[in-house]
């Protein structure tokens, strides 16, 4: 009996290893376009297995300069219903990722010829 049960919990944790590790997921790249195209961001991720965060590459295209930001973000899913880019102006917009737990990540992003900005306003709302 002993052993059956040891056999049993053996094929659940293979079956689970299984899941976990083989449910790798590429998100579609998120494309966000100032009106005159000078600040474009774009929002891609990759989620290694079902149970870890997403790793996100926040890109910003800044007068033809690129730069890349990378956060960690709590979801099931990264696209346009968890991730949401409100433009300010021509200039900055205000990035929100919805997580799972109902929290927000909340970036503003600036951008001019000069420079750029990228800060975490999440504890500011």
């Amino acid at each position: 009996m002993f052993l059956k049960i040891k056999k049993y919990r053996f094929i659940l944790l293979g079956i689970f290893s299984m899941l976990t590790s083989c449910a790798s997921e590429k998100s579609e790249m998120l494309t966000f376009a100032s009106q005159d195209k000078n600040l474009i961001v774009y929002v891609s991720g990759e989620k290694p297995n079902l149970v870890d965060p997403w790793n996100v590459n926040i890109t910003l295209d800044v007068f033809g300069k690129k730069v890349t930001k990378g956060i960690e973000y709590y979801s099931r899913n990264l696209d346009r219903s968890t991730v949401l880019c409100d433009w300010n102006d021509q200039g900055s917009c205000v990035l929100t990722f919805m997580q799972q737990d109902n929290t927000k990540r909340v970036f503003l992003i600036e951008g001019t010829e000069d420079m750029y900005s990228f800060r975490d306003i999440s504890d500011a709302e």
